[in-house]
């Protein structure tokens, strides 16, 4: 077991992750339920070694595919999103993870713009903000990061400097975000969190979207039925 798949374990054993997943493979076809695995398993491939983040391109088509077969993909993306902020709190954040995840996210999430039923809701959804939030999260490590390159290049600064580069460069950003919120959230822009699991599943923390729900024909056939 390698230290970075401890965390994927850990937050698949703290949540209910394992009915959620025998939803999704149960009423799901074949190929969606392998496109959940397959997705899962690319992504942990592609923050195996240094050099393996351009699997995270790979991942993000994987996760198209999800999106456009309707299988489960909010849970996926989600437990992936879950999985590199623990990285990060755990102190794990290495320059590999911000390629693989930033690669999976924006490919993935562009893709899914572009399926119609789905359209701006990765942006909008509040249970897909999380994802965003995790994008932003590690795109903030990575400034960091190139600012300490910057002031100190022999890599001298002891961990309260770094803490405090990270926490000024954090509290930035969370000021220029409340600012943002605040003018998009009069304007109606943030969806309502709405619980997709059926009854009895509503405290599933990554709901997955029921039968009804994922079989829905779109009249531009973007969705692969």
């Amino acid at each position: 077991m390698t230290p970075m798949s401890q965390p994927l374990l850990f937050s698949h054993s703290v949540v209910h992750s394992s009915i959620c997943m025998r939803l999704a493979l149960a009423i799901s076809p074949c190929s969606q339920a392998c496109a959940i695995c397959c997705t899962f398993w690319l992504w942990t491939r592609s923050i195996r070694t240094p050099d393996s983040w351009p699997w995270g391109i790979l991942t993000g088509l994987s996760y198209i595919y999800m999106v456009a077969a309707w299988g489960g993909y909010i849970f996926v993306l989600n437990m992936i999103a879950f999985h590199a902020v623990a990285l990060v709190a755990m102190g794990r954040y290495t320059p590999k993870l911000h390629k693989a995840y930033t690669l999976f996210y924006v490919i993935g999430t562009y893709g899914a713009i572009q399926v119609p039923v789905v359209g701006l809701t990765p942006l909008k959804s509040m249970e897909q903000l999380g994802a965003l939030g995790v994008f932003g999260i590690i795109q903030l490590m990575w400034i960091a990061s190139i600012i300490r390159d910057m002031k100190d290049p022999s890599h001298k600064w002891d961990e309260k400097q770094v803490l405090t580069l990270r926490a000024a460069v954090f509290g930035a950003a969370a000021v220029g975000s409340v600012v943002v919120i605040m003018i998009l959230a009069p304007m109606g822009y943030f969806g309502r969190f709405r619980g997709r699991a059926p009854a009895g599943l509503g405290r599933c923390l990554f709901p997955v979207p029921p039968l009804s729900f994922l079989h829905v024909p779109d009249r531009h056939g973007a969705v692969l039925l």
